[in-house]
């Protein structure tokens, strides 16, 4: 089984390099190629380079709180055990607060909640974006935010026309596979 849909990861505690091996690690959880564009993975990085969101089709199991835990205590070189949560809710879906030694280190969401279709955690995203749309998007660089336009449907399409990539609403009637 696999769940597509968006996750918001926030750096809160983490060094460079933690971060990066976590980004690294994250990115390579969803799908790298494929025939179908929409379903491989891709990711914003918010401006100030402390959080991102992903969209990627995940394996149901890699998404557990159990192995969210392993899967950190792996990259950094701990025990799952010395790692603490604490999971809540909010309009834009689950959230999960990773901790060691009492100092919380990330945050990690779910848009749309445990199990939301595809479009619930789009919608989620999307309204998450809109709300904090400074933190997300320069105002004089429309290529600065792709996620903003993928939650909006809007997709990359190379033009001859015109001899560069530009951007188009993805028809309402036109839905990744399984979904």
């Amino acid at each position: 089984m696999s769940w597509h849909g968006y996750i918001y990861l926030e750096n809160i505690a983490l060094n460079a390099t933690q971060r990066a091996n976590l980004v690294a690690a994250l990115r390579a959880l969803g799908n790298q190629t494929g025939n179908h564009p929409h379903l491989i993975s891709q990711f914003g990085v918010r401006l100030d380079n402390e959080a991102a969101i992903f969209e990627a089709v995940f394996a149901d199991n890699d998404l557990t709180v159990s192995r969210v835990k392993q899967y950190l205590a792996d990259v950094f070189g701990i025990s799952p055990n010395q790692i603490d949560h604490v999971a809540t809710s909010n309009q834009y879906g689950t959230l999960l607060t990773l901790s060691r030694g009492g100092t919380d280190r990330i945050r990690l969401g779910m848009f749309g909640g445990v199990g939301a279709s595809w479009e619930t955690s789009r919608q989620a995203t999307n309204q998450y974006l809109i709300d904090f749309k400074g933190l997300w998007d320069q105002p004089n660089n429309p290529l600065s935010a792709p996620l903003v336009r993928v939650a909006s449907r809007m997709i990359p399409v190379f033009t001859t026309q015109v001899g560069r990539w530009v951007w188009e609403r993805l028809p309402d009637t036109v839905k990744p596979t399984g979904v």
